[in-house]
């Protein structure tokens, strides 16, 4: 009965596929993307930032605090928040990039941008960070 077929493939594709493709953008932007961009140093302070936005922390599941998780893998990510906060003044002192509306005041707004300009400048901050002595 080709009728049968019809409904349950516009049902799988309605209720299973399109929520999938869906759920894998979302997914991929908040756990892959945001806590990344533009970041392409390789200092331990600089490869990545934290990134705080009204329900961040449960939006991310911990990862608005991204370099934690990156500096300190093994911390489970319902701790990642109370870690950044022990470790916050040694970050910003490091030139972690903390962004966001609740970053704190004069912190900068969440870097969304693909300019090639920006990015750069970015970059070439998190290198000259990067070289800096430990004190």
């Amino acid at each position: 009965c080709p009728g049968f077929w019809v409904v349950f493939l516009t049902v799988a594709l309605l209720f299973w596929v399109v929520p999938a493709q869906i759920a894998t953008a979302i997914i991929s932007f908040v756990f892959a993307w945001l806590p990344h961009h533009p970041h392409n140093a390789h200092g331990r302070y600089t490869n990545t930032r934290a990134t705080l936005f009204p329900m961040s922390g449960l939006v991310a599941c911990g990862h608005d605090r991204h370099i934690i998780h990156h500096m300190i893998p093994r911390i489970p990510h319902h701790r990642l928040g109370s870690v950044f906060d022990e470790l916050r003044p040694f970050l910003e002192e490091r030139g972690t990039r903390i962004e966001g509306s609740r970053a704190g005041s004069g912190a900068p707004a969440i870097f969304l941008s693909t300019n090639a300009e920006d990015v750069s400048a970015i970059e070439r901050e998190s290198r000259r960070l990067d070289a800096l002595p430990f004190e």
